[in-house]
């Protein structure tokens, strides 16, 4: 999956309810958005070594609220009284929480592609994923974690 995290109100609650839903010896291989991407503010400057950031990466329970129009599968449309709830976990929160829920952990890794353009400045590869352009600094686009439940 890509992107499922953010719309989670309960880290633990979701990964109690998937690793008790897999069978035993069964596979979770989620994909999704790094987390630091989410403290980039869009609109700033263009490498993100010296772009401001509009949230914190240390979330301490606290849900983001954006007022606007569109989204981000029609970002075109306008919407009224359009308000986007969204949450964002450390990347250390995502894996304890599968962890702790009894999921055996076999890797993260982290990865400088992602699959939408999160940034503005993210250039689409010919594999259809968006990076950072040439001469820039890199940064963690994505992660990707796979654990086995026991059994």
């Amino acid at each position: 999956s890509w992107g499922v995290l953010t719309w989670l109100p309960d880290m633990d609650a979701w990964a109690r309810s998937l690793v008790g839903r897999l069978a035993p010896g069964g596979v979770l291989h989620l994909v999704d958005v790094h987390p630091i991407v989410w403290t980039m503010d869009p609109q700033g400057e263009a490498d993100p070594a010296s772009r401001g950031r509009s949230f914190d990466y240390f979330r301490r329970g606290r849900t983001h609220s954006v007022e606007g129009g569109g989204s981000y599968a029609a970002p075109d449309i306008h919407t009224v009284h359009a308000r986007e709830h969204f949450w964002t976990y450390e990347l250390g929160q995502v894996v304890t929480a599968l962890v702790q829920a009894g999921l055996a952990l076999e890797f993260l890794h982290e990865h400088d592609a992602v699959h939408l353009q999160v940034l503005p400045e993210l250039v689409r590869g010919e594999d259809g994923l968006w990076r950072m352009p040439a001469g820039t600094k890199d940064l963690p686009l994505s992660f990707s974690v796979r654990g086995r439940r026991p059994g």
